[in-house]
């Protein structure tokens, strides 16, 4: 997938955002909230280049005020010949930066393990590895119904990747909002999806 279809996809997101009132968040139901949730579920879709799509949960739960145990898993296929899962779980530090106001920095640290089958007529190849995910994220509340959010990590897994990824979350209301992020790496991937806040 090319790197205009994945920015337009997004940008459409924001637009739609900015120019419909009816997908605004209150100010106020959101500040009782708190500025960002680190208690939340989430389901994607994924779109990867190398032409695998497929399904992504992700987790999040707060352990203190500064801690939050992460997970993610999964799945994709290419309509039979390949099929790739992964699996992560971690912890990520989370602090309010004092000097960009309404923003977080939240540094993260995952196991991962990761399985890929190659299917050859009636044979099956496949190939597993564990390995570490190291990053940082920064989360910006552009408005009360939108954060934008940026992530530089560093995969271990195989060969080794560095990715970098930029989105937007979009509050329907305090309890859900729609997720779109495009991941820039080895394999670039589009994501759209639907998280609720269990806060």
């Amino acid at each position: 997938m090319k790197h205009a279809l994945k920015t337009a996809v997004i940008g459409t997101l924001l637009g739609c955002s900015l120019a419909n009132p009816a997908f605004a968040a209150s100010k106020s139901s959101l500040s009782k909230a708190g500025l960002f949730s680190y208690n939340y579920a989430q389901i994607s879709v994924v779109d990867l280049d190398y032409g695998y799509d497929g399904i992504k949960l992700d987790g999040s739960f707060d352990l203190n005020r500064e801690m939050a145990l992460i997970a993610s898993y999964m799945t994709t296929d290419d309509d039979g010949h390949f099929d790739y899962d992964e699996f992560t779980l971690g912890a990520a530090y989370h602090t309010r930066l004092q000097s960009i106001p309404k923003s977080d920095l939240v540094l993260h640290g995952e196991f991962a393990r990761a399985s890929y089958d190659h299917r050859h007529f009636s044979t099956v190849h496949s190939h597993d590895d564990n390995g570490l995910r190291l990053g940082a994220t920064l989360r910006y509340q552009a408005q009360s119904n939108i954060e934008l959010f940026g992530d530089l990590s560093y995969e271990s897994l195989f060969d080794n990747d560095m990715a970098l990824t930029g989105g937007v979350n979009l509050s329907i209301n305090p309890k859900f909002s729609v997720v779109g992020a495009i991941e820039m790496s080895d394999d670039d991937m589009l994501l759209l999806g639907l998280r609720m806040r269990l806060d």
